[in-house]
């Protein structure tokens, strides 16, 4: 029931007489809009509930030509007419309606506490926003691991069973259909070893030795290094499917064949750190990964809720534009 958000609005508490309605003056442009011949008059822009002006069948959109068969040339003189006719008077009002003019008559009330204070709503100023980019910066979580390290962890305590493995991270364990990441996959088979003669295959993914569970190549060389020289049990993931292959294990490791003496002979203790430390620092390569994405997944989000707030700026820059163009001055819409 109030005028637009956006225009200049003066509300003038009447001493006394109360029509119930906010009006506005007329200009050219308007005058055409509404099919007048001339620019005169005011136009009401709401009308109050339960105010004489309902009461009387007033409608937003009337544009009253006359108060008591005297002309309304606008805003202010409408204002004044009203002010001072008494509360209870009858009046009669020339109305110009959907093209054409009829007469109403308005019954002017005493104002109501609520209409008899005075209230400024002043120009609504938008402040402006400066919304910052976002971005993530690129940066590499690839850490390399030297040749010769790589090759004693991936050889000493597997050449008991004489296999290469490497920990599964979740896109290798959704692909060879292991739930979560347990397991370790095995990356080569050596000829003629434990694991050669138990069927054990490139691709394999060993999921437990006997009834432990295998959850990287630290657990591995330690469940068989306690089990040198014994037959086990191994149970892998191959082609989907789980299946149970049986090995012997060997006293002592092989050594008749590319090196890998070298490394089963160096003290378990060092050996064991490195091994330690290079599945330590795969699983933080896998966790910065993980964290990787999850940056740009936000960054992602970033840039959708900045794009939402420079769009809604931009609607309010629109609308403090319409609003100026219209130059509305103090006064230009009035509740009388």
């Amino acid at each position: 029931m109030a005028p637009h958000a956006d225009a200049e609005v003066f509300y003038f508490g009447a001493s006394g007489s109360w029509l119930g309605v906010t009006i506005a003056d007329i200009d050219d442009e308007r005058a055409s809009e509404l099919g007048l011949h001339e620019i005169t008059g005011a136009e009401i822009q709401a009308v109050l509930p339960e105010s004489p002006a309902e009461k009387a069948g007033l409608k937003k959109g009337d544009v009253i030509l006359s108060f008591q068969d005297t002309a309304v040339k606008g805003v202010a003189q409408l204002t004044r007419l009203v002010k001072e006719t008494p509360a209870g008077r009858l009046v009669r009002l020339d109305v110009f309606r959907d093209g054409s003019t009829q007469t109403m008559e308005v019954e002017i009330e005493k104002g109501r506490a609520a209409h008899n204070i005075h209230r400024i709503v002043r120009e609504f100023e938008i402040p402006d926003i400066e919304i910052p980019d976002f971005e993530v910066p690129d940066f590499d979580i690839d850490i390399e691991i030297p040749h010769m390290l790589t090759n004693i962890f991936s050889m000493h305590g597997t050449v008991l069973l004489g296999v290469s493995v490497e920990s599964l991270n979740g896109q290798l364990a959704e692909f060879f259909g292991v739930e979560g990441e347990n397991g370790v996959l095995v990356r080569s088979v050596k000829e003629e070893s434990a694991a050669a003669e138990a069927g054990v295959r490139a691709g394999d993914v060993i999921l437990q030795i006997d009834d432990e569970g295998i959850d990287g190549p630290g657990e591995l060389r330690r469940a068989l290094r306690e089990r040198r020289g014994q037959d086990v049990d191994i149970t892998v993931m191959r082609e989907r499917r789980e299946r149970t292959l049986t090995a012997t294990l060997p006293e002592e490791s092989a050594s008749d064949s590319e090196h890998w003496w070298e490394w089963t002979s160096a003290p378990d203790e060092e050996t064991e750190r490195l091994h330690e430390e290079t599945d330590r620092i795969r699983s933080m390569q896998h966790q910065l990964r993980g964290e990787q994405r999850r940056l740009r997944d936000l960054e992602r989000q970033m840039r959708r809720q900045n794009d939402a707030m420079r769009r809604a700026h931009d609607r309010f820059e629109r609308a403090r534009e319409r609003h100026r163009s219209r130059k509305l001055s103090p006064g230009s819409v009035v509740a009388i």
